[in-house]
Order: structure tokens, then C-alpha cells, then sequence
């Protein structure tokens, strides 16, 4: 009877361990490290890495090569190469820290994606110098680089406008952020001008200031509330820009004429 009521009692326990013990099949393993075959849902704001992954391995073949033959097949420019030869395309660039996606933007056609990359430059120093570059995907064809707009802030296309005074209007890509006010007293007239901050990245290095009358174009669509840029905010704009003679010749200064893309076509 004791050896009967022994196995009884080994049995039920064996049936219990089974039952109890046999993990749900919803829960990740610990022994595999394997998750379990659940999507999870992603937080508001954030895309697949998927969506991002054929323009990062483009920029990053940019990036890493060494001359102008390295990037022709990676870019999309409406410079000749041999513009391009004379400029920071043609020799190497310095070791990338960082590489930050930011926005990701479709056109009304959706036949073509421009994803923007905040990129971080070793510069030898403290701090890095940071940078926003342009992917572009244009149907199913290949990601390119947008150089223009990277010539225009890292190559110092812009930069030389904004210091040497010309006759012609320069139009560059930039990030440009909108200031409601201008308080340099060495624009003339400046209590009735309002201020465009042209940058290399949101929150990066301010490469020149451009001025534009209360009344103008630029401050009234800035007004309106209906566009992509308004004040105290920045984006990737194409700007129109010229050297201001006229209103007090001992007093040249940078004129904004006109936002003429909330983006960096080429």
C-alpha cells in the first residue's frame, strides 16, 4: 500500500511539472535569446530602419571615399566635373563620429524620397563639426548624395558670398532659420527688418545672416502660418540671396530676395 501510494504520488507530481512548468509559446526564450514572432508597434514619430537603410549605405560609400571618381556614381549635381574638381569632392573627407537620421519627406507625386542626415565630422578638436547632407531617392532608382547643398555650407560656396560683395544674386541651400527681428545696427534701417540664419544643421554653425523688410515677400508668407517654415523654426530652404547697395551704399549688407524651396532641389 505505501509502495502503491509512493508511485500515485510520483506520477501526479510529474503530470503537475509537465502542465505548469511548459513555457508560453508568446514569451521570449532565455535560453535563445530569441523574440518571440510578434511586430511590435512603433512609438509615434519613428519608421523602420528598412526605410532608411539604401540611402545610409549610399552616404556612407560617399563619405568614406577618397576622390572625385569615388562619388561621381553616388551623386545628383548640376555642377560639370570640372567645377567639381576644384572643390572638397575631390580629396578626401575627414573621419565621420556620428551619423544621425532626421526627416524624411516624400513629394506630393511620391517619386521622390530626400532623406536628411545629420552627419558629425572629426575636426581634431573638442567639438565636431556637424553637418546636414541630403540623400535622395528618385522612383526605383539609386540613392545620390544631393551635393549642391553640400558645397553650397561644407564646401564654403555660401560662406564666400556672404563676405565678398557682388553684383549677382547667389541662390544656395542652407538650413535656414527665421528670426522675428534684426538687431545688427550696422544694417541700415534694421528696427524695420527681419533676419534669415543660414546654417550648416539645425542648431549648428551659423554661416551668414540675410535681412529682409518687414513688408516683403519672405515676411509675409512667414506671417501666414500655412507654409513649412515660420518663426523660432528651421528646415532645409533653397534662398535667394543678393548684395544690398542701393539703400545706403557706405552700408552694403546681405538681402534675403526670396525663399524659393522649403527643400534643397538641384
Amino acid at each position: 500500500m505505501v509502495l502503491l501510494m509512493a508511485t500515485v504520488a510520483l506520477v501526479y507530481g510529474v503530470l503537475t511539472f509537465l502542465k505548469g512548468g511548459r513555457p508560453d509559446s508568446s514569451s521570449q526564450s532565455t535560453m535563445t535569446g530569441k523574440p518571440a514572432a510578434v511586430s511590435p508597434s512603433l512609438a509615434d514619430g519613428l519608421e523602420p530602419v528598412s526605410l532608411w537603410r539604401d540611402a545610409e549605405a549610399v552616404l556612407e560609400k560617399f563619405l568614406a571615399a577618397r576622390d572625385l571618381a569615388g562619388r561621381m556614381p553616388l551623386m545628383e549635381t548640376g555642377a560639370t566635373e570640372e567645377h567639381l574638381a576644384e572643390t572638397c569632392l575631390a580629396k578626401p573627407l575627414p573621419a565621420v563620429s556620428r551619423m544621425v537620421p532626421q526627416i524624411r519627406e516624400t513629394d506630393a507625386g511620391g517619386t521622390r524620397v530626400d532623406h536628411f542626415y545629420t552627419v558629425e565630422f572629426q575636426t581634431g578638436g573638442t567639438s565636431a563639426r556637424k553637418q546636414t547632407i541630403l540623400v535622395r531617392t528618385r522612383g526605383d532608382a539609386q540613392p545620390k548624395v544631393v551635393v549642391d547643398a553640400f558645397l553650397d555650407t561644407y564646401g564654403g560656396r555660401l560662406a564666400h558670398y556672404a563676405t565678398n560683395s557682388s553684383e549677382e544674386e547667389g541662390i544656395f541651400r542652407a538650413v535656414v532659420y527665421a528670426v522675428a527681428g534684426c538687431t545688427d545696427p550696422t544694417i541700415p534701417n534694421h528696427e524695420d527688418k527681419l533676419t534669415l540664419k543660414l546654417m550648416s544643421c539645425d542648431n549648428g554653425r551659423e554661416i551668414a545672416s540675410a535681412s529682409f523688410r518687414r513688408d516683403s515677400e519672405i515676411a509675409k508668407m512667414l506671417e501666414d502660418g500655412g507654409y513649412k517654415l515660420t518663426y523660432g523654426k528651421s528646415r532645409p530652404c533653397t534662398v535667394k540671396l543678393r548684395w544690398n547697395t542701393a539703400e545706403d551704399p557706405a552700408r552694403p549688407f546681405l538681402e534675403a530676395v526670396a525663399i524659393r524651396d522649403f527643400g534643397w532641389d538641384s
